[in-house]
Formats: C-alpha cells, sequence, structure tokens
C-alpha cells in the first residue's frame, strides 16, 4: 500500500472511531498493529489529525482536513471505475507471478487468497476478478479455458501481449494500450515516402516504416526536435515530445537499437503534435518535407 492510501485508510480507521470532532485515541489500534510513528507525524504535517504524546502512548484527534481524506479514500475504495482497472492489474500482476513459479494455467479465482488481490487493503471479489478476466481475455492479454458459467477463462495464463503489458507497464492496461495506439500511429497515419516523392501535407501524420534505416530516422527525429519550437503547442506538450524525442534518438544511437521503444516514443512525441490540431501537424510535415527535399504540394 502506497502512502497517500495508507494515509486515507488510517483517517477512515479514525473517523469510525471518533463521530465527533473532540475525541482523541490512541492510534496503536490501527489495522492491529503499531501504527509507524513517522506516519503519526506526517499526518500531523499534513494538518489532517492533532496528535498528543503522553505517558509513552500516542494520541490523535482526527480534524476536518483528515476526514475529507477519508470521504475521498472511502469513495475510491467503492468506486467500480478504480476497482475494476484494480482488478485487471492484479490479475496481470499474479499470473504473471505464477508463470515464473512454473504453475501453468493456475485456476483465476486462486488470486484471491493471495495479497495481489487486495485493493486499498480490501479484498476484492470474485465476480470482480471473473469480470477482469473476461475483459483481459477479449483484449488477447490473457488465454485459457472458458465455460458459459463465467465470464473470464477459470484456468488462465498470460499471452506474449499480457506479458509486455506486466513488463512494459507494470500491468496498467490503460496505459499498455494508450502507448499500442501511440506506437500504431506512428505506422498507420499519412505516409512520408522514404525514396523520394511526394508528401502529402494535407494528411494527418505520417508513417514510419518498420526496419527503417537508422541513420535516416534518427534525422527525422532531430528535424522534429529542431522543428518544435517554431510550433504552436503548450509548453507542457511541447516539453513532452522533446523528452520523447530526445529519448528516440538516445536510443537510435545503440549499436542494436530497440525497435519497439523507438516506436511506442516517437508515436508519444507524434501524439502530442496531434493533440494540438492540424494546422500544427501540417506545419510539422511541411518542415520534415524540406528537410528531406521532399515537394510539399
Amino acid at each position: 500500500m502506497d502512502r497517500e492510501t495508507e494515509l486515507g485508510a488510517f483517517m477512515a480507521w479514525l473517523e469510525e472511531r471518533t463521530p465527533g470532532n473532540r475525541e482523541f485515541i490512541d492510534v496503536e489500534g490501527f489495522r492491529g498493529r503499531e501504527i509507524g510513528f513517522d506516519l503519526v507525524k506526517e499526518s500531523e504535517a499534513y494538518g489532517l489529525v492533532e496528535v498528543v504524546l503522553t505517558f509513552g502512548r500516542c494520541i490523535a484527534r482526527i480534524l476536518p482536513p483528515g476526514r475529507r481524506l477519508a470521504a475521498q479514500y472511502r469513495q475510491r475504495l467503492k468506486d467500480p471505475r478504480w476497482r475494476i482497472p484494480a482488478a485487471r492489474t492484479s490479475l496481470l500482476l499474479w499470473l504473471y507471478r505464477q508463470d515464473l513459479e512454473g504453475v501453468e494455467y493456475p485456476v483465476t479465482s486462486d488470486i484471491l487468497r493471495d495479497d495481489e488481490s487486495l485493493y486499498l487493503g480490501e479484498r476484492l471479489t470474485e465476480t470482480e476478478i471473473d469480470r477482469a478476466a473476461g475483459y483481459l481475455y477479449e483484449k488477447g492479454l490473457i488465454e485459457g479455458t472458458t465455460t458459459g458459467e463465467t465470464r473470464g477463462p477459470v484456468r488462465a495464463r498470460l499471452t506474449a501481449q499480457g506479458q509486455e503489458c506486466v513488463e512494459r507497464n507494470d500491468g496498467d492496461v490503460v496505459a499498455y494500450q494508450r502507448d499500442q495506439r501511440r506506437a500504431a500511429t506512428v505506422n498507420n497515419i499519412g505516409t512520408i515516402n522514404n525514396h523520394g516523392g511526394a508528401l502529402a501535407v494535407g494528411s494527418s501524420g505520417f508513417t514510419q516504416n518498420v526496419g527503417i534505416d537508422p541513420t535516416t530516422l534518427a534525422q527525422l527525429v532531430q528535424t522534429m526536435l529542431d522543428s518544435l519550437d517554431t510550433l504552436r503547442m503548450t509548453d507542457a506538450a511541447r516539453t513532452e515530445a522533446r523528452t520523447e524525442l530526445e529519448a528516440v534518438a538516445q536510443e537510435l544511437e545503440q549499436t542494436d537499437p530497440e525497435e519497439a521503444r523507438v516506436n511506442t516514443g516517437l508515436g508519444r512525441a507524434v501524439q502530442y503534435v496531434m493533440d494540438a490540431g492540424q494546422p500544427v501537424v501540417t506545419a510539422l510535415l511541411m518542415q520534415i518535407a524540406r528537410a528531406g527535399g521532399l515537394p510539399t504540394a
């Protein structure tokens, strides 16, 4: 459990035991163990509680900001928009670990006996795990034995895509899918003819041919970097795009550049440009065309 979650859980625990605004209670009973003194002091520093040390004991009184944090924690704990994505991530991480331990096609519901099924300190339900399994199965991230009684496979294992999601995105399915879309942007939108020819400036993007010569691609990346300051983008978007392009340039300097990293980074940079609107995309394409000696009509 991360620190923010731990603070929220602590505030919720305090609030349950102090319905009024004036009660001080001993905090050592939090979750059946002694609470770390640093967490109590951190809560006090954030203005969440008032703390008193007396006779070797630590007592605390929750303050209004602490009650607000407790409410936010409870809302997130109950909200299916948070719980279902968390269930997907948990199942992916658990299956990944099962594979490392040599367990082939484990029973999906067995995750409920593992701490990986805890969300904000509360165990996910069998229904939530089954729903997550069904989604991951439909998206090709897991494979396994299905029945007519469950949404997802009752026994499952990760596919290659599922392993990639865990290793590159820590099991965050939304982030993985976003990266895949951005990479696809690089490969599927518009065309730059690497052998010469006209560039369709009115198009909404460009194609980076898989297997392109790293030197040629490095020149393209440098042109994009040189063009960023001339494009009408927000400072934040420009900075993010520059970071991605510089990472791609660095990767291309390697003896054997990793194609996935290049595609993903370039895709992200292109997405920042596309988010700025069609005129910005067109302006970038014209500058790329000029740098490559291509006609822009």
